[in-house]
């Protein structure tokens, strides 16, 4: 049961007089008005159903004209559906009525109750805890003395009067329920000294509910997280040469173009730093003019920073790009690695799984024979390299790593058979984690 469903269970056992015993020693609740033609359900004997105009003074309240300033000051708070929190509080922003606007309003008293009656916040309902004027969206109870406003606080939130509210003002596209039809609900009543036993019971419970409530975000939080975070970790280890068992059969990896003056971090003595353009050819896209028609047809994908996800992979929409056209952009081959290179995505990387074009925005990177295609998609994506990449693009509104710079940047290039190993010990934990962890939606 989640703090949600527990708390709607706590307000159900109040009303129903099932959340604190029954005493012979409090008196019988005498009937006032009608009582309900069907029971919605039981109470206890000395318990009675009574509607709200019987348990009180029901009001609507009123909006001073706004042609008139002389009726806007600093007298009193004026209370709007927006105020009233789903808390049961009300936030009390300013003063916003003056005193002769007040005569224009609607005044709620000190612990009456305020409860919102048109709209997708139609019954939120709250505490009123100064004088205050609200709104003709906002209708409002002024109980008898005999009446614990706590009490009807917790009763009017309990889904059993919430349904009822949300019943009598119809499925409509903008629900309503005017003041008639809301005076004229009902609600069960305890005696007094009950009422004051269920309140002092509900608020010793509803503050552990809270933290239940609490711990249960976090935990949400921590589900939409962990597996971003267990990946990274994965990746950070798959780059550093910890992932999987160094091998004396695999031989070295020769250095071939300039290692880091500083090196990024330690790596296994088989293992060599090359910049991206050691790796393979690196290119950028390019678009082709879109005042020439026959440039585009259905001849290659042509792939934008949109299509690439933070899933490393590429949706291929449609084939846009003519064989005309092709002249005039850039092609990515199957195993291409292709990259984000500007603005807020930048870093997105997936793998190319088929001819494309791509645009000016992207870059490309072209392996060569002796290196896997799949372990760079992950040192691309590993944070190491993004950061990388952010660090060279410079912390400006528009974030830009051009060609040169990108392609001067360094990887950790273990022996093929090793890369290899890694990639399937990847996959196999990222595997993992996606049936630990589904997407939910």
């Amino acid at each position: 049961m989640t703090a949600e469903q527990l708390r709607k269970s706590i307000l159900q056992q109040a009303i129903s007089g099932k959340l604190v015993p029954q005493l012979d020693s409090e008196p019988a609740v005498e009937q006032l008005g009608d009582a309900p033609a069907e029971v919605p359900f039981e109470i206890p004997g000395k318990w009675k159903w009574y509607k709200l105009k019987v348990i009180g003074e029901t009001k609507t309240g009123k909006t001073p004209s706004t042609n008139n300033n002389l009726l806007y000051g600093n007298y009193l708070p004026f209370v709007k559906p927006a105020d009233i929190s789903e808390k049961m509080t009300i936030s009390y922003r300013k003063n916003e009525i003056s005193e002769e606007g007040v005569r224009y309003s609607t005044i709620a008293e000190k612990d009456d109750l305020l409860m919102v009656c048109i709209g997708a916040s139609i019954g939120k309902c709250a505490l009123n805890i100064k004088k205050a004027c609200f709104n003709q969206q906002i209708n409002c109870l002024s109980p008898k003395t005999n009446i614990s406003s706590k009490y009807l606080l917790y009763t009017l939130n309990s889904n059993f009067f919430q349904t009822s509210v949300l019943n009598s003002a119809g499925q409509t596209t903008l629900p309503i329920i005017n003041k008639k039809k809301w005076e004229n609900l009902f609600l069960p009543i305890p005696p007094l000294p009950e009422q004051k036993r269920i309140v002092a019971k509900i608020e010793q419970l509803l503050p552990e509910i809270d933290k239940l409530a609490e711990a249960e975000r976090s935990f949400e939080e921590l589900k939409q997280t962990l597996p971003k975070k267990l990946k990274a970790s994965i990746l950070q280890q798959a780059i550093s040469g910890k992932l999987v068992p160094q091998l004396d059969s695999e031989p070295a990896v020769e250095q071939l173009g300039d290692a880091p003056a500083e090196v990024p971090f330690e790596i296994p003595g088989k293992w060599k730093w090359y910049k991206l353009k050691v790796i393979g050819e690196t290119k950028t896209g390019k678009t082709p003019s879109t005042n020439n028609n026959l440039l585009y047809g259905n001849y290659l994908p042509f792939v934008k920073p949109a299509d690439i996800s933070e899933k490393m992979t590429i949706s291929y929409r449609k084939n846009e790009i003519s064989e005309e056209g092709v002249r005039y952009s850039t092609i990515a081959e199957k195993d291409d690695l292709l990259m984000v290179c500007i603005g807020a995505s930048i870093g997105k990387c997936a793998l190319n799984i088929k001819k494309a074009c791509f645009n000016q925005q992207i870059n490309c990177l072209s392996p060569k024979t002796n290196i896997s295609s799949k372990y760079l998609l992950y040192t691309l994506n590993s944070n190491f390299f993004q950061t990388s990449v952010l660090n060279s693009a410079g912390q400006t509104t528009l974030p830009i790593i051009n060609k040169k710079k990108w392609e001067n940047l360094f990887l950790p290039i273990p022996p093929l058979p090793e890369q290899k190993r890694i990639v399937a010990k990847i996959e196999q934990l990222f595997t993992l984690i996606d049936k630990e962890f589904p997407v939910q939606g």
